[in-house]
């Protein structure tokens, strides 16, 4: 079966390819092959008592999305062969004739050359496990029984290239859950500090931080934007204040405001995921108007008392506080209902989180920041111009 959930948010697909769809994974340490194998086996059985890991495999140290290779193990019962009076030789023998052999039966030197030939009948590439299980089998009284009742056949996966790296051997353990990546990664840490307990000195598993679903490509497009809207923002109030440290001064208060974008997903343990990103996008935008207007409303009293810096500066700040505080909580209120569905509200709920603590965290640049470098005193000008306000009053 495959299936796939698409729309607005990551996407999901699954099935319909031969291939392993993972995606948690644990690199495992060790100077011990078989030892590492055998932990990485005990991992594994820890993992699967969550009813949400569907599948799990030990791999090389490869990333590569290839085919996985299979081969079949008899398992033999020997209770049951002594209760039929057969031994090992006897049912190897007959199997060996059922099954289709790679060996050839004997050489030949054809044109000077010796090249081993295998006898091959037609239907052996029709032939199946449950004809192999059911055929019958002969013992040392010729007495019948069938191999399904003294084995079993177990399909395993190959072992594929060893790596090693600093004298350690590389395993990877890959598994698929099955519901939140958050929840995943709760399992998996728990089930690491299970094992921790356990593990000897000289082996170590380790969590690997990667999705298969969120591109790297995708990143790099939203930091692109980001990077194009604050370029243009930079080049209008350039423009408009015809000062490039005031254009300055704006655009520098974008990253301040992802700072509570970080501190929120970080404190709080949300899914960060493309709402989180296009929390940047809305952030490069919203945040940068009530500097504008401030600094543009200061400009204004320069131009009319422009010995008074500081007075002229409070007063464009008592003017546009108040209907900056305005918009500031009607958007916050306005993102509330993306927020109130919860985690599992994919895309929005981030989206929401994202907006909503970078606007408030945009305040403290609005309060602190912006008075602090919009009146930083150009070759002691502040000062003179103070002295010169103090001594008019006088």
């Amino acid at each position: 079966m495959n299936w796939s959930v698409y729309g607005v948010g990551k996407g999901f697909s699954a099935g319909g390819s031969g291939y392993d769809q993972m995606n948690f994974s644990v690199k495992a340490r060790g100077y011990n092959y078989e030892q590492l194998n055998y932990w990485a086996d005990s991992l594994i059985t820890i993992l699967k008592e969550h009813p949400r890991v569907q599948k799990a495999v030990i791999k090389d140290n490869s990333r590569s999305r290839s085919k996985p290779r299979f081969a079949y193990k008899l398992n033999l019962d020997l209770d049951q062969m002594a209760l039929r009076q057969t031994n090992l030789s006897q049912s190897f023998g007959q199997v060996s004739q059922l099954a289709l052999s790679k060996f050839p039966d004997f050489a030949h030197t054809i044109g000077g050359r010796y090249i081993p030939i295998r006898f091959e009948s037609f239907e052996s590439r029709n032939f199946d496990f449950w004809e192999l299980q059911n055929s019958p089998l002969l013992n040392a009284n010729n007495e019948v029984f069938k191999l399904n009742e003294i084995a079993s056949i177990e399909q395993f996966r190959t072992e594929e290239n060893i790596y090693k790296e600093q004298q350690e051997y590389l395993r990877r353990i890959e598994f698929q859950y099955a519901g939140s990546d958050k929840f995943g990664n709760i399992h998996l840490d728990e089930s690491l500090a299970k094992l921790a307990g356990l593990l000897p000195t000289g082996f170590h598993f380790e969590k690997e931080n990667y999705r298969w679903n969120f591109s790297k490509e995708a990143a790099q497009n939203y930091f692109f934007l980001i990077l194009l809207i604050g370029a243009i923002i930079y080049l209008l109030c350039s423009v408009l204040f015809e000062s490039i440290t005031q254009a300055f001064v704006i655009i520098s208060v974008i990253p301040i405001s992802f700072i509570g974008v970080f501190l929120s997903f970080y404190f709080f343990d949300f899914n960060f995921d493309q709402g989180g990103m296009a929390s940047f996008v809305i952030l490069s935008g919203l945040t940068v108007n009530a500097c504008i207007f401030i600094l543009d409303e200061f400009n204004k009293q320069q131009r009319i008392n422009p010995s008074a810096v500081i007075q002229n500066f409070c007063k464009a700040f008592y003017l546009k506080i108040f209907p900056i505080l305005l918009t500031v909580i009607s958007t916050v209120l306005g993102f509330i209902p993306f927020v109130v569905g919860g985690q599992d509200e994919v895309f929005w709920f981030a989206l929401g989180v994202g907006t909503i603590s970078g606007l408030l965290f945009s305040l403290i640049a609005i309060f602190l920041y912006l008075p602090l470098f919009a009146l930083k005193p150009k070759g002691g000008n502040l000062t003179k111009n103070n002295s010169i306000l103090n001594s008019s009053t006088k």
